[in-house]
C-alpha cells in the first residue's frame, strides 16, 4: 500500500505579516553606568516606544508641561491637570526596563507641545526607545531616539529645550497618605469607567457618588441629572468582580461624591485596561492604573466634593 501524503496546513486568511517577530528583550533594569556613551548622566532604555506612546497620549490631554524626575531606581513623569483638579505621577520603574541608569536625581521641565510630533510618529516600526541627558548641558536639552525595526542601526533622534517655568511636585504628596483613612477600595474595567462618566455627563449629572450600605452589600455607583426627576444606578452585586476590599462595618453606611468634570480627562484616555480606587470621606480619591506588567504605574489624586448627602434608595 502507498504511504499517505501528509496533508499540507492551510494557510490562514489575509496577507502574511511584513516584519518579522519581534525577539524578546533582555530586561537587565538598573546599571551602575551607561551604555551609549560614557557622557550620559541619565538613560533610560526601554523596548516598548507603543506603551510610550499611550503615556504620552495620556498626558498630552492633561497639562501643557511636565515636571521629569530621574531617580536612582525609577523616572517619574508629574503634573497636574489644565483645571487644577487631579494631580498626576507617571512611574516608570528601571528594574523592569531594559537599561536604566540615573548618575544622580536630576529634575528637568519639558513642554508637552514638543512631545505631540513624536507622539504622532510612535508606533510599531519602532522596537526602542532611548531618553537620555548628557552631563554637560543636562540643564538645558534632554534627548529622545527611537530605533526602526527594520533596520539595524537607524534612529529617529530628538533634541529637546527644557523649560525653565513648571511647577515642581513633591512625589511625596502620593505617597503621604494612611490606608486606614481609606476603608473603601476597588478595580474597575477601564472602559466600564468610561462608560459611567460618559454617561452621567450625557445625563447632565454635575457629580457621581459612589456608596455601599453595609460591608456585604453591593458597591453602587449613581448620578442624577440637574432636572433631578430619575437617577442613574450601577450596582455591581458580585465583589469578588471589582475586587472590593471594604472595612466599613456590617450596618455602617459609605458615600463619597466626585465631580464628573474631575474625572472626564481622565475616563477618556486612561491607558491601562483596569483602574483601581481608594476612596476615604474626607481624603482625596486615589486611582491607580499598571501597564507592562507594572513597569508602569500611574497614580492620580482626586478632590471629593466634602459634606455630600447621597441618594436614598
Amino acid at each position: 500500500m502507498e504511504e499517505k501524503k501528509e496533508k499540507k496546513k492551510k494557510k490562514g486568511p489575509g496577507r502574511p505579516p511584513k516584519n518579522k517577530p519581534k525577539s524578546p528583550k533582555i530586561i537587565l533594569g538598573i546599571q551602575n553606568s551607561p551604555v551609549y556613551s560614557e557622557y550620559n548622566d541619565i538613560e533610560l532604555i526601554y523596548s516598548e516606544p507603543f506603551i510610550m506612546k499611550k503615556i504620552f497620549s495620556f498626558i498630552i490631554g492633561q497639562t501643557d508641561t511636565i515636571h521629569c524626575n530621574f531617580k536612582k531606581d525609577k523616572f517619574n513623569i508629574l503634573c497636574k491637570d489644565k483645571y487644577n483638579s487631579n494631580q498626576i505621577k507617571i512611574t516608570l520603574h528601571g528594574k523592569g526596563l531594559q537599561r536604566y541608569y540615573c548618575k544622580q536625581e536630576l529634575n528637568i521641565g519639558l513642554s508637552v507641545s514638543y512631545l505631540e510630533p513624536l507622539n504622532k510618529k510612535l508606533g510599531k516600526q519602532f522596537d526602542e526607545f532611548v531618553w537620555f541627558s548628557e552631563k554637560f548641558d543636562k540643564d538645558k536639552f534632554t534627548y529622545i531616539y527611537i530605533k526602526r525595526v527594520s533596520y539595524k542601526d537607524s534612529w529617529n533622534q530628538t533634541k529637546y529645550n527644557l523649560v525653565g517655568n513648571y511647577e515642581f511636585i513633591d512625589e511625596k504628596i502620593f505617597d503621604d497618605y494612611n490606608l486606614d483613612d481609606y476603608p473603601l477600595s476597588f478595580q474597575l474595567q477601564t472602559k466600564i469607567f468610561k462608560d459611567i462618566i460618559t454617561d452621567a455627563n450625557n445625563h447632565k449629572s454635575t457629580k457621581i457618588y459612589i456608596r455601599q450600605n453595609g460591608k456585604n452589600s453591593p458597591l453602587i455607583i449613581e448620578y442624577t441629572p440637574e432636572c433631578g426627576r430619575y437617577k442613574t444606578y450601577n450596582p455591581f452585586k458580585n465583589l469578588e468582580e471589582i475586587k472590593l476590599k471594604s472595612n466599613i462595618g456590617v450596618d455602617e453606611s459609605f458615600s463619597v461624591a466626585i465631580l464628573v468634570d474631575r474625572l472626564k480627562p481622565i475616563s477618556s484616555i486612561i491607558p491601562s485596561d483596569t483602574i483601581e480606587f481608594k476612596l476615604s470621606k474626607t481624603k482625596k480619591v486615589i486611582m491607580t492604573a499598571k501597564l507592562d506588567n507594572s513597569v508602569i504605574e500611574i497614580t492620580i489624586l482626586t478632590e471629593i466634593v466634602l459634606n455630600n448627602e447621597s441618594f436614598n434608595k
